[in-house]
């Protein structure tokens, strides 16, 4: 699944996507922030060393801007962020992919906000990915076609159940 969590401080609004869909909002006091300080961040446990989420991850973005429903759907399934609308505004790039070497997960974004993984063991605990992330994608929610910008279609005409939308 992609999950995208955004947080609007100054509205004190936090919209929860998955696969692209709203599924969650909250609402806070207008200027209230869920975190302030310069604590280490930890990803996939409560302060690093306890309640771990049991989960694998395969890549994470964090920017300093809140992005839209649109600016999500249209480039979650993207590696190459290059044409992003809001590049300038991402302050972590992570994508777990790096196979082999040490604990240091790189930070991509260039700002140089490089990451520990912690109870890890480099030389075995990397996982290949297969996760459907590429440098092109398209989505049709609501519908069940989708068009590439190259042309290429896709209709999905054998449907089980009431599917928000279509990913490719």
């Amino acid at each position: 699944h992609h999950m995208a969590i955004t947080w609007d401080g100054s509205k004190g609004e936090g919209i929860d996507y998955m696969d692209g869909l709203e599924v969650n909002t909250e609402t806070n006091p207008p200027g209230s922030v869920p975190y302030s300080g310069t604590r280490n961040l930890y990803v996939g446990s409560l302060y690093g060393n306890e309640r771990f989420w049991g989960v694998q991850l395969d890549e994470i973005r964090m920017w300093s801007f809140v992005l839209s429903e649109s600016e999500i759907r249209d480039h979650m399934c993207q590696k190459d962020l290059s044409s992003h609308p809001q590049l300038a505004n991402l302050a972590a790039y992570y994508r777990f992919d790096d196979g082999t070497g040490s604990a240091t997960l790189q930070d991509l974004s260039g700002n140089g906000n490089n990451g520990s993984l912690i109870n890890m063991d480099p030389a075995t605990d990397w996982v290949t990915s297969g996760a459907p992330i590429g440098d092109q994608s398209t989505q049709g929610y609501g519908i069940a076609s989708v068009s590439l910008s190259d042309g290429t279609s896709m209709t999905v005409d054998n449907l089980t159940g009431s599917p928000d939308g279509v990913h490719v």
